[in-house]
Order: structure tokens, then C-alpha cells, then sequence
């Protein structure tokens, strides 16, 4: 578990509420170095949606640049699940509004 990357990741704009909590879990998961091999299960389980569900928010975060999928070759993990590197240190992801934005219902 990465305390630091959690506190980045809760510092950072996702632009999707589930897709962030998605992104918790991976960083919770993380080691300091940013990677982490959850399964597609632990995660479900964890954030409680379904593997599609969180097969489809890993893609978009991939896609958006939050972290890369790792060779087989470059798994630091013993298991045989999928190997991710978290890439939390992008600047411009992160909110530059300390306070929060109030939305109108």
C-alpha cells in the first residue's frame, strides 16, 4: 500500500467518480514504486462493480495516460494477474483548485 499515491490520486482530477475510485484502489494495492498486479475479482470486489466494469475504467485510465500496462518480463508481481505501473507525478493532472466546486442539482 502506497499512502503517498493514494494522496495523489485524491488530489487529482479523473473526470469520472467511479473511474477515480478505480484508481484509489489501484494506488492502495501500489507499492511506493507504483506498481501493482491486482486481479480484475479483487477489484470488483473491492469497489464493488462488476470485471467489465472495471476492465472498461482500466482501459480509460490507461488510455488517459494514469499508467501503462507491464510486459510479462517487467512483473514484479508472483501472481498471474495483469501488472500496472502507475504514473501519478503528471503535474497537469492534478487539481489546481484547492477548494471545492459547487454544483447546482
Amino acid at each position: 500500500m502506497s499512502l503517498k499515491l493514494m494522496d495523489d490520486v485524491f488530489r487529482m482530477r479523473v473526470g469520472n467518480a467511479v473511474r477515480k475510485l478505480v484508481l484509489i484502489k489501484l494506488a492502495d494495492n501500489a507499492s511506493d514504486s507504483g506498481v501493482c498486479c491486482p486481479s480484475y475479482q479483487h477489484l470488483s470486489d473491492q469497489c464493488e462493480m462488476s470485471k467489465k466494469s472495471v476492465m472498461r475504467h482500466i482501459l480509460a485510465l490507461e488510455r488517459a495516460g494514469f499508467m501503462t500496462k507491464l510486459n510479462s518480463h517487467d512483473n514484479d508481481c508472483f501472481e498471474i494477474n495483469n501488472t500496472y505501473r502507475l504514473h501519478l507525478d503528471n503535474s497537469h493532472y492534478l487539481s489546481n483548485n484547492s477548494s471545492e466546486e459547487v454544483y447546482q442539482l
